[in-house]
């Protein structure tokens, strides 16, 4: 059978030898071309068992994976694959990301759904008040050079950038209701900016 060599999760030992026991190929959540492979592996160490996730590093190795996993028995895969976590409870339940998300929104989104998933509201609002935070700076980069333009406060703090942004009919009103929501969570500090819900207009 494959071989993998990785951390484990369950007892902690580094850089130790797992056995691939079976491989699941599927789509990657994202627009990469290459699939992820989930591997459900036992750890020679503890004797316990992880499922991780893998990507493959070139197209040959795809192909070996895909149509030909028999010629894996016995073989190393590390230099075929990238390690990319392994799955665990955060996992379960998790709401995937919109699919035309650029990948910094998207990678905050993934971690408030994870948070989300695991009943953690407040580090799960804090990661989505961020996604927000990024999405309504890159609708700055939208708005015409010869259109009214934000001043320094409305571009650096979140919530004088959405009243900026509703008024001016980049957004609609009717965001305001789920802003406003959001200011009560999160308060995390890798938001700058006022997060009180008194600092969005109602």
């Amino acid at each position: 059978m494959p071989e993998l060599l990785e951390d484990c999760p369950r007892c902690g030992a580094q850089r130790t030898t797992f056995d691939v026991k079976s491989l699941n190929v599927r789509k990657s959540d994202h627009q990469s071309l290459q699939p992820v492979i989930e591997t459900f592996t036992v750890c020679r160490a503890c004797g316990r068992s992880t499922v991780f996730n893998l990507q493959p590093r070139t197209v040959d190795a795809t192909a070996l994976f895909v149509q030909r996993p028999a010629e894996l028995a016995n073989k190393n895969v590390n230099s075929l694959v990238r390690v990319n976590g392994y799955v665990n409870i955060g996992d379960v339940g998790a709401t995937p990301a919109p699919a035309h998300l650029p990948d910094e929104v998207r990678q905050s989104f993934e971690e408030g759904a994870k948070c989300h998933a695991l009943n953690c509201p407040n580090a799960a609002g804090a990661m989505l008040r961020l996604c927000l935070d990024l999405a309504s700076k890159q609708m700055l980069t939208i708005v015409p050079a010869a259109a009214q333009q934000p001043n320094a406060q409305q571009r650096k703090d979140l919530a004088p950038r959405l009243n900026w942004l509703i008024d001016n009919h980049y957004l609609q009103e009717t965001c305001m209701t789920w802003f406003t929501a959001s200011g009560t969570m999160g308060t995390s500090l890798r938001i700058k900016g006022p997060s009180r819900p008194t600092s969005l207009r109602r």
